[in-house]
């Protein structure tokens, strides 16, 4: 038999869904680092449904929050966010993508959290 793969659903202003099972927000990153993270959910998660909820503009405060709040990691460049976005989730589920954290070793340290 043919094994399953998961689904992605990818979602953004205004529209909102509530995830099953893994969600993730990722906010402001570049369109590499966006790339870097559809590679490494395929090779972490390719049996799950992923819903993600990508922000890379202004305005949309009340989607942004609601998104952050269904989210199971949220994924961002700290450094192209204002700080209120920063204040809005909560730092146990949240990852700075830098030049000092890249996206495979956020992904990485969710392998091990997953284990």
């Amino acid at each position: 038999m043919f094994d399953k793969l998961g689904t992605l659903t990818l979602v953004t202003a205004p529209s909102m869904i509530v995830p099953d099972e893994i969600s993730f927000s990722l906010i402001n990153l570049e369109e590499k680092e966006k790339n870097q993270f559809t590679e490494s959910i395929n090779e972490i998660f390719p049996k799950d449904n992923i819903v993600v909820f990508i922000y890379n503009e202004t305005g949309n405060d009340a989607w942004l929050q609601k998104a952050i709040s269904r989210s199971n990691y949220v994924l961002m460049d700290k450094h192209r966010s204002p700080s209120w976005i920063s204040d809005l989730s909560p730092e146990s589920k949240t990852y700075d993508i830098s030049e000092q954290q890249s996206i495979q070793e956020v992904f990485e340290t969710i392998r091990r959290s997953n284990n």
